[in-house]
């Protein structure tokens, strides 16, 4: 039977980043992942957005970490190789009932230390001028990357890795836990869940249960990038979230809008009216947007947390096992504030770990963006 000092239930930006975050520490760390291939979930199906933090609430967990990862990702990225460009984000108000919410939004940026520049009507027609705004907030860090490269990237830095190994069960054992898989089971240390949608189940207790939220994603012609360069936030309200536009390390313009609540855990078939909702909304924001037909499309599932988002805690079922769950939309922008922490709750519990020191970066170039690898 196996062992190992810890094992990573998931092979998403989440337990990447963890998986690495132990083995960068000299631990045996080994990822198992019921897919063939590492991303296959959440992570691979997400926009690739590196958020700031500009926006959480001043108090609280997710604020915290979010912050935390700020200070750490453009080291690691570049110690890595993993591609990214920061490409700066705009949240703009699109009438004059918002500005006071933009002005709220820029003092809690400013209170988190991240820097922000507010522009005016007439500034923000210089700014974007294909954008129907009446006044904005730019966020210049926020940045993109491809989240199957990342993925991928950080597991060649460290951990070992089994795909196609669909985890059981985690039971409790004398020094640890022993994680039961259909590649074979494993002992260890430690167990950190991050299983994506599928973490209750290997919570395997009533401490949390997770739905769906899905996201209709759109890919826009080469020709319209030339209306936006940077990522475009709405200021949401209770009707609607609005489509966020971004662009990609590839050179393509995208659009994601929340289109609602699924049962399914393993849908993942693209819907034409939520297509056409995403493109209304995105039209909406930069209305030239309208002349342009998708050229491709992806759907994004999230997990929703109950009775709430951001769990991070240990099982009250097996006593070292870690669960990560229900991250909302900043679980990509927190995933090393994550594995720190998660480090840092381990070593409370006796694991000892070793200086700091890495495996060499992988250098293959990304050759086709990462939405296009779910449909080979």
């Amino acid at each position: 039977m196996d062992q190992a000092d810890a094992v990573v239930v998931g092979a998403g930006v989440i337990g990447a980043s963890v998986a690495f975050e132990f083995a960068s520490y000299g631990l045996d760390a080994l990822v198992l992942e019921a897919a063939p291939g590492p991303a296959a979930g959440i992570s691979g199906a997400s926009a690739g957005i590196l958020d700031t933090g500009y926006s959480t609430p001043l108090e609280g967990f997710e604020s915290s970490i979010v912050l935390a990862h700020n200070a750490r990702w453009p080291d690691i990225f570049e110690e890595l190789k993993i591609p990214y460009k920061t490409c700066g984000a705009l949240l703009v108000a699109q009438d004059s009932g918002q500005l006071s919410r933009l002005e709220q939004i820029e003092q809690t940026a400013q209170e988190h230390g991240v820097k922000v520049k507010a522009y005016d009507r007439g500034q923000i027609r210089q700014l974007e001028p294909k954008a129907k705004a009446v006044a904005g907030l730019l966020i210049p860090e926020e940045a993109i990357t491809d989240p199957y490269e990342m993925v991928s990237h950080l597991l060649s830095a460290g951990p070992k890795v089994r795909y196609s190994s669909k985890v059981s069960t985690v039971e409790s054992t004398l020094n640890g836990a022993l994680v039961r898989c259909e590649s074979g089971d494993v002992e260890a240390r430690f167990v950190v869940n991050c299983a994506g949608l599928f973490a209750d189940t290997i919570a395997g207790d009533d401490s949390f249960s997770l739905t769906v939220e899905r996201g209709e994603c759109i890919v826009f012609p080469q020709e319209a990038t030339m209306l936006t360069d940077h990522i475009i936030f709405p200021l949401s309200s209770e009707q609607a979230k609005g489509s966020i536009i971004f662009p990609t390390i590839y050179g393509n313009l995208c659009a994601v809008t929340t289109t609602g609540e699924q049962k399914d855990k393993t849908d993942w078939t693209v819907q034409p009216e939520g297509l056409r909702v995403v493109q209304a909304a995105a039209a909406k924001l930069v209305p030239k947007l309208a002349d342009f037909a998708p050229v491709d499309s992806w759907v994004g599932l999230s997990a929703l947390g109950h009775p709430r988002n951001y769990i991070a805690e240990w099982s009250k079922r097996v006593p070292r096992m870690y669960n990560l769950a229900a991250l909302a939309s900043s679980g990509l922008s927190a995933s090393f504030g994550l594995s720190a922490y998660v480090l840092d709750r381990c070593r409370e519990h006796g694991l000892e770990v070793k200086p700091r020191s890495l495996r060499p970066a992988r250098t293959a170039e990304p050759t086709f963006p990462w939405w296009q690898r779910r449909k080979r």
